[in-house]
Order: structure tokens, then sequence, then C-alpha cells
């Protein structure tokens, strides 16, 4: 979680976290050790610890192909956004992704 200047940031939100090879790893603060949860300059990050935590959970995984993140001369594109976007409907046999309000 990126920070906007300088200061502690909470992380309070529960998060989807889109893993290659894996799938998409539900979680939140109140799932993980503060161990795991680290303050850095810009931002606060779960640590690679925590994340396999939050993946050995099967509740927390939805697993579906995620493709590796594209080499560092097509930043900036939404090409493999796109891709992932595509791929996950597909699989849900969905046409649109409708939203409960």
């Amino acid at each position: 979680m990126n920070k906007l200047g300088e200061g502690h940031q909470t992380w309070d939100t529960a998060t989807l976290f889109v893993v290659s090879d894996v799938g998409l790893v539900y979680g939140s603060r109140d799932m993980v050790a503060e161990e795991y949860i680290k303050d850095v300059n810009d931002g606060t990050v779960l640590t690679r610890a925590g994340l396999q935590y939050l993946i050995g959970i099967p509740d927390n995984l939805f697993k579906v192909k995620i493709a590796r993140k594209p080499p560092a001369e097509t930043a900036g594109s939404n090409e493999k956004a796109r891709e992932v976007a595509w791929q996950i409907l597909s699989e849900m046999q969905a046409e649109r992704l409708y939203l409960d309000q």
C-alpha cells in the first residue's frame, strides 16, 4: 500500500492480491501476524512469508491462471491488464463483471 507523504499508514482494508502462477488471494490485517506487516519508506507491505501464509488457507484462494509480469520495456501498457481481466471473466464463463451494490 503506497503512502502519500511521510508517516505511518495502517492497512485497514481487505485486499485481493494478484499473484502470478497462483491466482487471487484474499487477505486482511487481522488474518496475519504483525511480524508479516512492514512499514517501509513509501508504503506498508506484506512480507512474502505473510502472503504465503494467506495462500495456504484454501478459503482465501481463488485459483486462476495469472500471467507473469511483462518485461520492463512494455511498462505503461494496459495490454497485460486486459488479458488478465479477460482470462478471469472467461474462466468464470461471464460476459460482464457485476458488482452488488
